[in-house]
């Protein structure tokens, strides 16, 4: 097995992290497999980006943030095949820029609250809740069946107060009995649904209940134009991993969309936006898919 196909079989069956950091990934592979070779033609570099793009674009169907970032790689070294080097630096400069101004965004939009639910792990949920100076409390669901709220809690331990971990069950109930639901997202949806963890959708409900906002803490780089919660592809992992003795009982759905009615706000890295002011950026998004594809 070539390189290219171990690092996109690696994003592929990866359960333990999220789009960004799986974001990061695919662009590793993009300029890995754009600088391997010195001296090559420009345009057997830009066929073998398409090729690349095209793959990463499907890989992980619930994680919009991989093919925008590869549809941005293709974009840029396109028009500068020869630089892809430099080009690797900037996209790194570029998505750190982004999570920086997106954390400014979400602790702009929580404000002086003291307590939080979030779900599973998040890596911008992380760095999020790490900053805010006046929290005192977070409330973490497990994110069964492989608990990945676990590593979220452990992470925070001696960073914040008082860290509660519960189970997924108790999400709608705990809801309502913190100042914020504060939950990522893989994927933003045309339709400005947000899809994330399994549970963030009884979060979200709980905190409708109780008249306790909701906010979406996710860049732009995750919207997907091509989808609504109707049509997007929500993975299905092995059933095993629910119940490892009677798997052919079991389903294993991992992700879900949370309507837009349910979410307060979208804290992003351009500002803390409504979904009305979304819309321009869905419409960068869907333009640079229709100019990829017409390039086929």
């Amino acid at each position: 097995m070539s390189d290219n196909e171990e690092r996109l079989l690696a994003i592929r069956e990866d359960r333990a992290r999220g789009a960004n950091q799986l974001a990061g990934d695919a662009l590793a592979l993009l300029g890995a497999a754009a600088t391997a070779t010195p001296g090559r033609d420009p345009a057997e570099i830009i066929a073998q980006a398409h090729a690349l793009v095209a793959r990463l674009m499907t890989l992980r169907p619930s994680m919009a943030a991989i093919g925008n970032w590869s549809l941005l790689w293709w974009q840029e070294i396109s028009a500068r095949p020869d630089e892809a080097a430099s080009l690797v630096a900037e996209m790194a400069e570029r998505r750190r820029a982004a999570a920086a101004a997106l954390t400014d965004s979400a602790l702009a939009a929580i404000g002086e609250a003291r307590s939080v639910l979030t779900l599973s792990y998040s890596s911008t949920i992380e760095n999020i809740v790490a900053q805010a100076g006046s929290l005192e409390r977070v409330v973490i669901g497990e994110g069964r069946p492989r608990f990945e709220g676990r590593r979220l809690a452990e992470s925070l331990l001696g960073r914040v107060s008082r860290v509660e971990v519960i189970t997924d069950a108790q999400l709608a109930h705990f809801a309502a009995r913190t100042d914020h639901v504060l939950l990522g997202a893989d994927s933003i949806c045309a339709d400005f649904s947000a899809v994330n963890k399994v549970g963030s959708l009884a979060a979200a409900l709980g905190a409708e209940a109780a008249g306790v906002p909701c906010l979406i803490a996710a860049d732009s780089y995750k919207i997907d134009p091509a989808h609504t919660a109707e049509t997007i592809p929500l993975e299905e992992m092995a059933a095993a991993e629910v119940w490892p003795e009677r798997p052919e009982i079991c389903r294993n759905i991992y992700f879900e969309p949370v309507p837009a009615r349910l979410i307060g706000a979208y804290a992003t890295e351009i500002g803390v936006l409504t979904a009305a002011q979304l819309v321009p950026e869905l419409e960068r998004w869907r333009r640079l898919q229709a100019s990829f594809h017409d390039s086929d």
